[in-house]
């Protein structure tokens, strides 16, 4: 385990990748911290909407902010992600202990299946 943590701090890409899907991540569960919806642009043309970090893509017709919008959907991406994820391990994990544990024609079968 040390061995493979040392050899991750060493590759910058892997540690800047990482950084990077933290953000993203953080920001997606704590876009809500940013939800408002801004009734008086429909009003008045000229206000202003500002976020708690002051960041704004501007709002659609609807008054609805842009900025919280990509966040939600960022939220919803990377949910799909870490669901494909789970089935993925559940079925590999299934398919393998069954080829492990049964060996020989089974075995022979599922790699020519898999191969295919």
């Amino acid at each position: 385990m040390e061995n493979s943590l040392n050899r991750f701090k060493k590759n910058k890409g892997a540690v800047i990748g990482l950084i990077c899907i933290l953000v993203i991540a953080v920001f997606a569960i704590l876009h809500q911290c940013f939800h408002h919806i801004n009734l008086m642009q429909s009003i008045q043309k000229l206000q202003v909407f500002r976020h708690v970090l002051n960041i704004s893509l501007g709002t659609d017709t609807y008054g609805r902010d842009l900025f919280v919008r990509v966040w939600t959907g960022t939220r919803y991406s990377l949910f799909i992600a870490v669901v494909a994820i789970f089935i993925d391990v559940i079925v590999g994990m299934t398919y393998g202990l069954i080829s492990g544990y049964f060996g020989g024609k089974v075995d022979s079968v599922m790699q020519e299946f898999k191969k295919s």
